[in-house]
C-alpha cells in the first residue's frame, strides 16, 4: 500500500523502511497478516532528527553568506551526510 501511495517499487520501500527501524526512527509490528509501523516516543530526542535540525538551522543561517553551491559539494566532499556517527 505504502509503495501504490508514494509511487515507487515495494522493493525500494522495504529496503527504506529498514533502514528506518535499524536507526529505531520507526517500529515495525506485525497485526495479523500485515505489519504496522509506528513513530517511537522518544522520536524527537533522535540523534538523526536532531543532527538533521541542526544542520538545517546553520544552512539556513548561512544560505545568504555562502554560496548555495559551493556549500553543498562542501558537505558532500567531506561526506557528513553519509556518516553514521552523529
Amino acid at each position: 500500500m505504502i509503495a501504490r501511495d508514494v509511487g515507487c517499487s515495494s522493493k525500494s520501500i522495504e529496503r527504506h523502511i529498514k533502514e528506518l527501524a535499524d536507526k529505531k526512527m520507526v517500529l515495525v509490528g506485525q497485526d495479523r497478516k500485515n505489519n504496522t509501523y509506528h513513530l517511537p516516543n522518544y522520536l524527537h530526542y533522535h540523534p538523526y532528527l536532531l543532527m538533521s535540525e541542526k544542520t538545517y538551522e546553520f544552512i539556513s543561517g548561512v544560505r545568504k553568506q555562502v554560496n548555495e553551491r559551493e556549500l553543498t559539494l562542501w558537505v558532500m566532499v567531506q561526506g557528513i551526510i553519509k556518516r553514521d556517527e552523529y
